[in-house]
């Protein structure tokens, strides 16, 4: 009974995880001059917006995908593991914009939501996989 509320409990976080995301990446597609100034970047290029509109909708697909996941589970789980590393891909990407002083510091609460995200994805399927090994 304790498993199944663990397994439903980590199940909706990632729902969750998931519909953020969503927000996340269509919100900045929808508005991509205002989250570059809201980031830092003022007055963007029109190649800046462009590359940022992918990044975009890049994130809003892999949402996507994990909101799919979440609510009906594979057998595998592999989208848990690459949701995961784009996560902290994606915190370790704006942490350097951050250090090297191409993003405002506001964007360290990025930072830490997605390396969280991440972190908790790459737990969660590793404790699938490690349930897989002993059953």
């Amino acid at each position: 009974m304790t498993a199944t509320k663990q397994k439903n409990w980590r199940e909706h976080v990632v729902v969750v995880i998931a519909v953020l995301t969503i927000v996340a990446g269509g919100g900045q597609a929808l508005l991509s001059s205002t989250a570059l100034s809201t980031m830092g970047i003022a007055n963007p290029d029109s190649s800046t917006r462009l590359f940022f509109l992918l990044l975009s909708l890049l994130i809003l697909l892999f949402g996507m995908l994990l909101l799919s996941e979440g609510l009906r589970p594979s057998a595998d789980r592999r989208v848990l593991f690459w949701t995961g590393v784009q996560k902290l891909v994606a915190a370790l990407v704006l942490l350097v914009g951050v250090i090297e002083q191409t993003l405002l510091s506001a964007v360290v609460g990025v930072v830490i939501y997605d390396g969280l995200c991440g972190l908790f994805l790459l737990l969660h399927w590793f404790r699938f996989r490690r349930t897989l090994n002993t059953a």
